[in-house]
């Protein structure tokens, strides 16, 4: 017989003896048409306050609530990327179904659960796995986490389904996925149920649903298995359009509460509290976040209050007619639960004494040391661990309080951190200890309030060395310092990108190379900078790295600085891999060839003049190989000798426009050119294509490059007409001073400019100028 049983018996008794002695003549009767009313009224109350009772009192047992006792915080970490399910949002609060439903359990336990927030799902499990984090609120129910979690039933059920592109028309079943390339979350249960039942699927792990969904968009990969209302979610989100469902997986992600597998009473503490929540409470979870259809909320109600009405008229003819009945019933009922609670006590006694046995076993031989003290900081408690950490013997410990055994610089902090821990504020701690070599030693601390009823007092706790995790963390530190200062330093663009071209780390160099800002550059895609024209060869080659791993050949591509200006750069990238070999991103550098371009620009500009000036000069214009071999033969070469540019390149020059008179001669030119002398301007005989004599005038001059002589350039002046004119004059002059008739020459200011002999013999000025 419960309390509330008692209650009404104990009232009807006294109502029922203050009523029937009212003398009968002074009430006429009425008590006895009223007295049954009465007695109605009084059972519905009790009735309903005893189901009110049932909804918010949970029957736990007495371990149980001594471990309530000793647990009043409770840490956990949901998945930070699964909406609507559980997320964070933009101003980090826990929200969702499943932050919900821990709202509800905080009230019905009287609790506080520590909300522990980590980057992504498989970091969550890992801080389980470790016992880092007590709980997980919506966790999927797979073999492999049953080795390290307690699962509740599923309070939550979700259907998996194969996400393509629209273009992919045809339906999909799981078995039609053998062959492609599907991505899905690492660590979800999806992952392991596919890995288990369809190893020929080949599999494409990403951190999180947004990555899986941008990378089936983008064609990256073939399909993406997700839960539906979370994908709907993301897709919402990003305004991804060329999405579809082709298909159902066959499995459903059942999500239930799990806890730490070595926290039993913890676990049975859970299902009771999710047995007690109500189908209403439920429901109004769902509506919220999964936005069911209004009217069946209506409909729902009207005939819940229907069913209701219906249900307390029943339970009132119900309760009259077996009240009788059921009363000596309840009284052996609980008389039997009284004895077997008695039962159950001594047994409970047994198996404390027995799990206290257990339990200081443990501490006595844990590696790390376990610590209580009272509120004031003094020390009632020290495991034997302390010795071989502090050097002190647990006596020696025991009744002195903290502060003497920590760093100086470290006191105000504990002091502050101790005040927060007595107030219910429990938060893990980094600080030094003096041990009694007078060494220092870092430490971390998790410590918790001890409770006596409702007031603390005092606190315990576990410490534990990380003297050696502190030194690799500083040499960490120190190397990854040296590297920054390192990639400060190049005169080279350094980049680190997710794999959707989001930067996520660079070195200043790229900020003064673009204009930006650090805070502008971070987290700007590549092709807010890029030229359109090389953004999509930008966009090729970061796949390739994506789809081989190996680093990419130096690409040229065109950016596009903050103020407007157009430059080039060369770059060169590879894969950032994961501890798993998951890729997570790229990193790369990149190179300014501005001015290189702009030279070699400059470079084709003058080479196409001098070409031009080359090819229009009137002379003979060739070049030569370091073996006389003809490279480069202008037009004007081609007019001279009569030799069209294909006939002459590739041949020797000298065998070319020589004969066997002339051969040794030109011969003994050409090695002078190429033995890096300069040969000036020389009358010599050439022969042209169809054998003619040319008298040209040859100059000649090594090519130098870079200190090495690569051939030589010749020039020949045609002078053949020249030489023919000299020929002519010097037989005119021939005949006019053998002749014995005077002849002269005179300008028109009657100035003799010639005279031949004769004219000189007569006037006897023989040797003498005439002018």
């Amino acid at each position: 017989m419960t309390v509330m049983d008692e209650w009404f018996y104990y009232y009807l008794r006294k109502l029922s003896r203050g009523f029937f002695a009212l003398p009968f003549p002074y009430c006429n009767g009425i008590h006895l048409r009223v007295f049954p009313l009465i007695i109605l009224f009084l059972f519905l109350a009790v009735a309903g306050a005893k189901a009110a009772g049932e909804i918010d009192t949970i029957q736990f047992t007495e371990v149980e609530k001594n471990w309530l006792v000793a647990h009043p915080v409770i840490s956990i970490a949901p998945d930070p990327y699964f909406p609507p399910i559980e997320y964070f949002d933009e101003d980090g609060e826990y929200r969702g179904v499943a932050a919900d439903y821990i709202a509800l359990m905080e009230k019905r336990l009287g609790i506080r659960f520590v909300v522990r927030r980590y980057e992504s799902w498989n970091e969550v499990l890992e801080k389980v796995r470790k016992r880092e984090v007590d709980a997980l609120p919506a966790a999927a129910q797979t073999p492999e986490r049953s080795g390290y979690v307690l699962f509740s039933d599923p309070h939550i059920t979700l259907p998996g389904v194969i996400i393509t592109r629209k273009e992919v028309e045809a339906d999909l079943t799981m078995e039609s996925l053998k062959g492609m390339k599907v991505s899905v979350v690492k660590s979800y249960a999806w992952h392991e149920f596919i890995r288990n039942d369809y190893p020929d699927i080949g599999l494409d792990l990403v951190p999180d649903l947004e990555t899986g969904l941008k990378k089936v968009s983008l064609g990256v990969s073939d399909a993406l298995i997700a839960t539906l209302p979370v994908a709907i979610y993301y897709i919402e989100k990003e305004g991804i359009t060329n999405l579809r469902v082709a298909g159902e997986t066959g499995y459903f992600t059942r999500l239930s509460f799990a806890t730490r597998s070595d926290w039993p009473e913890f676990h049975g503490i859970m299902e009771k509290t999710l047995a007690q929540l109500t189908d209403k409470e439920k429901k109004a979870i769902r509506e919220k976040w999964v936005h069911l259809d209004k009217d069946s909320i209506v409909s729902g109600k009207f005939w819940t209050s229907v069913i209701a009405g219906l249900g307390v008229i029943t339970l009132v003819f119900m309760g009259i007619l077996l009240w009788t009945r059921t009363l000596r019933k309840r009284i052996n009922e609980r008389t039997h639960e009284l004895n077997r609670e008695l039962a159950e006590h001594r047994k409970t006694e047994v198996s404390l004494r027995e799990s206290e046995k257990k339990y200081r076993d443990l501490v006595e031989n844990m590696k790390d040391i376990f610590y209580v003290a009272d509120e004031t900081g003094r020390i009632s408690y020290m495991s034997p661990a302390a010795e071989s950490i502090t050097g002190y013997e647990t006596s020696e410990i025991i009744g002195r309080y903290i502060p003497e055994f920590l760093h100086s610089e470290d006191i105000p902090v504990i002091a502050e951190q101790f005040q927060k821990i007595i107030s219910g504020i429990t938060e893990p701690t980094e600080y030094r200890l003096i041990t009694k070599q007078g060494n220092v030693i870092w430490v971390l601390t998790a410590t918790q309030p001890v409770y006596d009823k409702d007031r603390v007092v005092g606190v315990q706790g576990i410490i534990t060395d990380i003297t050696d995790l502190k030194r690799t963390e500083e040499k960490l530190r120190k190397s990854e310092e040296k590297y920054r200062t390192i990639i400060e330093s190049i005169q080279e663009s350094y980049f680190e990108a997710d794999l959707s071209g989001r930067l996520t780390f660079f070195n200043n160099f790229l900020c003064s190379s673009l204009g930006y800002s650090r805070d502008e550059l971070e987290g700007m895609d590549f092709r807010q900078y890029t030229a359109p024209e090389s953004a999509e060869n930008l966009y090729k080659t970061l796949h390739d790295v994506y789809l081989t791993g190996n680093t990419s050949e130096i690409v040229d591509y065109k950016i596009i600085t903050k103020d407007g200006r157009i430059g080039y750069a060369e770059l060169s990238a590879s894969l950032i891999v994961d501890s798993d070999g998951t890729p997570v991103g790229f990193r790369g550098v990149a190179r300014d060839v501005t001015e290189r371009k702009r030279a070699e620009r400059e470079i084709r500009e003058r080479g196409a003049y001098l070409e031009e000036v080359l090819r229009v000069a009137p002379d003979a214009v060739l070049t030569l190989d370091n073996d006389s071999r003809i490279v480069e033969w202008n037009e004007g070469a081609e007019r001279l000798f009569g030799y069209s540019l294909d006939e002459a390149v590739g041949q020797n020059i000298d065998e070319l426009l020589t004969d066997s008179d002339t051969l040794e001669e030109a011969d003994n030119l050409s090695r002078q050119v190429l033995n890096g002398k300069k040969v000036p301007p020389v009358e010599v005989v050439r022969y042209g294509k169809d054998g003619t004599p040319l008298n040209v005038i040859v100059a000649g001059s090594p090519i130098m490059m870079g200190g090495e002589m690569i051939g030589a350039v010749a020039i020949y002046t045609n002078i053949t007409d020249r030489k023919r004119m000299e020929a002519l004059w010097r037989r005119y002059e021939f005949i006019v001073n053998t002749s014995g008739d005077i002849m002269t020459l005179i300008d028109r200011d009657y100035v003799y400019e010639v005279a031949n002999d004769a004219f000189s013999r007569g006037l006897n000025l023989a040797g003498q100028e005439i002018a």
